[in-house]
């Protein structure tokens, strides 16, 4: 379903010179839906700005939401996954950084400017 949903965003925006995608992806950087995006000229802000992609699930209070399976997974990988993210065609990433809401995701921001 969402290489679904993602080839339909990407036939809806295949004539857009500028475009941001944003979002919960609900999958990991290397997964098909975000490969996706990348094949077609998109950049995550964080690695335009040549730093790691943040951790922005789950945050502080909400691991108890997860099963212990979940649990034990997310310790392996260092307490947390990136699933939200900010993707930009053909605009300057200027800055980007996650901030901290009520909820189990951190929100991502970034500043942008127009490369015309």
């Amino acid at each position: 379903e969402q290489v679904n949903q993602t080839r339909v965003l990407l036939e809806r925006l295949e004539d857009e010179d500028r475009a941001v995608v944003m979002g919960d992806f609900n999958c990991l950087w290397f997964q098909r839906p975000r490969r996706m995006l990348e094949a077609n000229g998109f950049r995550s802000t964080f690695s335009e700005l040549g730093v790691p992609r943040p951790k922005t699930c789950p945050m502080n209070g909400f691991e108890s939401m997860l099963t212990p399976k979940r649990r034990i997974g997310l310790r392996m990988v260092g307490g947390g996954i990136n699933l939200d993210d900010i993707y930009v065609k053909n605009l300057d990433v200027q800055e980007a950084g996650i901030g901290n809401g009520e909820s189990d995701h951190a929100y991502v921001w970034a500043t942008l400017n127009d490369k015309c």
